[in-house]
Order: C-alpha cells, then structure tokens, then sequence
C-alpha cells in the first residue's frame, strides 16, 4: 500500500512539474526618455522579451531597433540572449523571435508612449513548461552602459500556469516604463472543459452592478478587460462591478475542477 502511494505521489509530482498551459502573456507600457545626456532622444530602441528560470530566451515579443545598423547590439542585454541569432533580413525573423507570431517589430522609435505586445495571442504555447518567467523591458537613447544616463532596463516576473496571474516588478523601479501592467490569462480548450465550463453560469448578464457565479467548488472570480488586464478580484461567488464603465469584460472564474472565462456585458 505505501509502495503504491508512493507510486501515486511521484506521478502527480511529475505531472506537475510538466504541467503545460496555453494561455496569452499581455505587456503594456508607456515609454518616457531614460535620460538621453549628449544622446539622439527622442530617437530610441527597444526591446520586450521573456526569458526562462535559467536566463535563457523563450521569446522576444517586441523590438524596434534599426536592421540595417548596430542599434541592435546597442542594446546589450537584449542582445547578450538573442545576439546569436540575430541578422539583418526580416528571412530570419523567426529566429530571433522564436516562434512567436505576435512579435512587433519595427524601426527605430522616432518618440515615446504606449506600447502593447502579447506571447500567446494567436500562437498555441502549451508546449512551453508552466513555470516562472522574467519579462525584461530595455530602452535607450544614448550609447551608453545600462543603467546609465540614456539607457535603463526593467524586469517583471510571473508564473505560466493554470491560474491567471499577474508580473511583479523584479529590481528597482524605472520612471522611463511607467502604467506597466503583465498579465498571464491561461486558456481552456477541449471538449472535456467545454462541458465543465457549462457547469458554470454568471448572471445577471448584461449586468449594471452585481455579478453571481453559479456553479460548485467555486475559489473565486477575477474580471479582466478584453485586453487581459485584471481589474477586480475577490474570493467570493458573488462581485460588484458598478464602479466599471460600461462594455464588455472578462470573467475568470476559478474552481476546484479548473479555471473557466466567461464574456459579461457592462451595462
């Protein structure tokens, strides 16, 4: 008996630690001059990746930096993961991003703002492991070292899994990435969770306040814009949306069986 539980116990511990979610990682940012000195602000480049436990890249989501020229290398730590890979023809882009189809690039950036890019939106990356992974921001605007006046570097991390999940600032602060928000939203698929999510129900919808979650061994609900920014989370059934202007969100219901969206009308 002991010999099977332990039998047991290795396998779900396996299980887990292999455990492989689909879902969509959503970064966005609002870009300001990291300081440009004698620089060439407010021209600068800029890269957006995800690195694994291990340092190693898993996928760049964003960069504009000049093909033609070295403003790729300029940005060191970027290029210190990528700088193997990279090459001037857009033949190769795939390389360098990896596999990611939803990967922005571009030329350099002639000014600073918002900026959104996404891993996951319209590519399927359940065969990457649930894990934690480091979402790395880099800028400049002067050829200098990082951390220097003209080029600053920050990191988010966050876990891949069957829960959503929000990146926390690793390290200091940086004025030049403000509004940061990373969110991990998992995805349910197949037929077997298609019939568990039936098993769940939100009402009233549309909905002007409250929201209620019908439905056994519910944890929780978390609402998210259409974007995948988390907005409102509680552990209840039950959860008051009336502060919210009108339109169409996300409602992450998490269950003993599984995690489980469900689309709501704000009226």
């Amino acid at each position: 008996m002991k010999t099977n539980l332990l039998i047991i116990a290795l396998f779900a511990i396996g299980f887990v630690a292999n455990a492989q979610t689909n879902g969509t990682l959503t970064v966005t940012t609002t870009t300001s001059t990291p300081g440009s000195g004698s620089g060439y602000d407010p021209e600068n480049v800029l890269a957006i990746w995800v690195q694994n436990s291990t340092g190693a890249l898993v996928n760049t989501m964003l960069y504009n930096t000049r093909n033609s020229n070295s403003t790729a290398t300029d940005l060191t730590t970027w290029y210190g993961v990528i700088g193997s890979h990279w090459s001037t023809t857009a033949a190769t882009l795939a390389t360098y991003t990896k596999t990611n189809a939803d990967a922005v690039t571009g030329a350099t950036n002639t000014s600073y703002g918002a900026k959104t890019c996404y891993w996951g939106k319209t590519v399927n990356i359940s065969a990457i492991a649930d894990g934690v992974y480091t979402v790395k921001m880099e800028i400049l605007c002067n050829k200098v070292a990082v951390g220097s006046t003209g080029h600053k570097i920050v990191a988010y991390t966050f876990t891949k899994g069957g829960a959503s999940a929000t990146g926390a600032l690793s390290g200091s602060a940086q004025t030049c990435f403000s509004n940061t928000v990373v969110s991990w939203v998992p995805k349910t698929t197949g037929i077997d969770e298609i019939k568990l999510a039936s098993l769940y129900s939100v009402y009233p919808n549309p909905t002007k306040s409250n929201i209620y979650v019908t439905g056994g061994d519910i944890n929780g609900i978390e609402i998210f814009t259409i974007s995948g920014k988390s907005l409102l989370k509680t552990n209840q059934q039950n959860l008051n949306m009336a502060q919210l202007p009108k339109g169409i969100y996300l409602a992450q219901i998490y269950t003993d069986k599984g995690v489980f969206v469900k689309k709501i009308e704000k009226e």
